[in-house]
């Protein structure tokens, strides 16, 4: 599967992805990633950027690295769990948390751990694309 099979959308909405990543070259390639399977992309470096994001206008799947200067990516996307008007936002987890971190925070959403390849990434927004699909 190439890279435009594997992350190309067929359909004409653009869903919104939110991608929290303190790394800049690595927010960025995952913004465009995600930009190449027809989702509009959107970067914040901080929790506190993510939430406010998240409050004005929710995105439709977030990518989230867990390991953050100002706390845990898995513990955002707890709380978005938890909250009514966000609990069916999907999340991906792209971390190099350690191995007990990463089970841990699986039970939120699928997990590619760092340094990824670009099919883990591909497997992971297929099975939520295939989530979201379901739940229409």
């Amino acid at each position: 599967m190439t890279r435009s099979q594997g992350l190309q959308r067929t359909d004409h909405h653009r869903r919104r992805a939110l991608v929290l990543e303190d790394d800049p070259a690595l927010q960025r390639l995952l913004r465009e990633l995600i930009a190449a399977s027809g989702w509009q992309a959107e970067g914040v470096r901080r929790l506190a950027s993510a939430r406010r994001s998240v409050r004005d206008r929710p995105p439709d799947l977030m990518l989230i690295d867990d390991n953050l200067p100002d706390g845990r990516g898995g513990d955002l996307a707890q709380e978005l769990r938890d909250g009514p008007a966000t609990e069916s936002i999907p999340v991906i987890f792209c971390t190099s948390a350690d191995a007990a971190r990463c089970r841990e925070v699986a039970h939120l959403g699928p997990v590619v751990e760092k340094p990824f390849r670009l099919r883990d990434l591909e497997e992971a927004l297929a099975q939520v694309e295939r989530g979201m699909d379901e739940g229409r």
